[in-house]
């Protein structure tokens, strides 16, 4: 029995990188057993964040999306809602007010929120919060059905071992002696080499020879560059390193990872509250096994966890926050498959993220099979 593809009319009202597609069971059929809507993206643009909730009682609703300005307002940012493969809503945030509201019609079922947006080319990243609230009293978030959440603009897959990174931080309030740490994660092995520096417009201020921390003498509310430059290793051409720069009070003004070479963009999910975590990652060996495998968790510029074959790591604390899930993944003569799972160590739990996928040996890791 196959299913068809219906490309719904969505593709005006949302980026040209972006279409949202519904999957559906053929009409002839009497049980739905898979009725979903989903986004298609580019891997050069900012992945959009999806979450769902459930409503019981069929009360109208109203939609409340906004562009928190953190670290800066994004570029563009939309929202659309919808329910199984239907379109209840959609809406576009306002550059004068950083809202969008959208209008959802009284009805009892499962809805589906997908935001889409660009964030600042410089920043990268941009954080937004939707408040659903019921219609009769607009102004009281449903916080089941409430979510915050980030987008950010995944860095480019490079076909060569070395990555670069140019971009800009802000500094607090607080001037003085700024500490500054550069760790290489070493996954899915150990970099070559990384170096760079920070500058102010044309004139240079620190020089950042490699990893370790650096005190830098820094102005209060200025804008720095900070251009860095590493070398993954030869074999796997692959590499994670983090960068935390914390101003005089120990308050964090920039902290990321990032990618170098072939390792691809992370996956970012939301944990809700600070908890131990499960990790498990299995390399099911579907047709062959897979000649390299890896994962690293991330928080920020923190390592929460990493494995770099298939194993799992039990109970490790994740703060509350965007989690980034990093995976490295190679077949060799022929394709194979690999299973991810992360998820809450307190039994019962829903994953935050678990995942079969396909690696060819030509392209690498490709997708992720729907299940139902």
């Amino acid at each position: 029995m196959g299913h068809r593809i219906m490309h719904r009319g969505l593709v005006a009202s949302i980026p040209a990188a972006l279409v949202l597609v519904a999957l559906v069971a053929p009409s002839a059929r009497a049980d739905v057993l898979y009725d979903q809507t989903s986004l298609v993206g580019l891997p050069t643009v900012a992945a959009p964040a999806e979450y769902s909730f459930t409503e019981s009682t069929g009360e109208a609703l109203v939609l409340t999306l906004t562009d928190l300005q953190e670290p800066v307002a994004f570029s563009s940012l939309q929202v659309a809602v919808t329910v199984g493969n239907s379109l209840v809503g959609s809406g576009t945030v306002s550059a004068s007010t950083h809202t969008a509201t959208v209008d959802i019609p009284a009805a009892a079922g499962t809805y589906t929120v997908h935001v889409i947006g660009t964030p600042n080319a410089t920043q990268g990243i941009g954080l937004f919060g939707v408040c659903v609230a019921a219609a009769s009293s607009s102004s009281t978030c449903i916080a089941s059905y409430s979510y915050s959440g980030n987008l950010f603009t995944p860095s480019a897959p490079s076909t060569t071992p070395s990555s670069g990174l140019d971009t800009t931080f802000t500094t607090s309030a607080a001037a003085g002696t700024y500490t500054v740490t550069i760790t290489d994660d070493a996954f899915p092995a150990a970099l070559q080499s990384i170096s760079g520096g920070i500058a102010l417009g044309s004139t240079a201020v620190a020089n950042l020879p490699g990893t370790g921390s650096y005190s830098v003498t820094l102005s209060a509310s200025t804008t720095y560059t900070l251009i860095l430059g590493a070398l993954a290793s030869a074999t796997l051409k692959a590499g994670l390193y983090a960068v935390h720069i914390a101003d005089p009070t120990g308050a964090t003004v920039f902290d990321r990872s990032i990618p170098v070479g072939t390792l691809p963009a992370a996956t970012v999910v939301d944990n809700a509250v600070t908890q131990a975590l499960n990790l498990t990652l299995t390399d099911d060996q579907y047709p062959a096994p897979l000649s390299g495998l890896g994962v690293a968790i991330t928080e920020g510029s923190t390592l929460l966890a990493m494995l770099t074959s298939s194993g799992n790591v039990s109970s490790f604390n994740a703060p509350a926050g965007p989690v980034q899930i990093w995976q490295y993944a190679v077949a060799a003569t022929q394709p194979g498959v690999y299973s991810l799972d992360l998820a809450p160590a307190a039994a019962n739990s829903t994953p935050l993220l678990s995942t079969t996928q396909v690696v060819t040996p030509a392209v690498g890791l490709v997708t992720a099979t729907p299940s139902f």
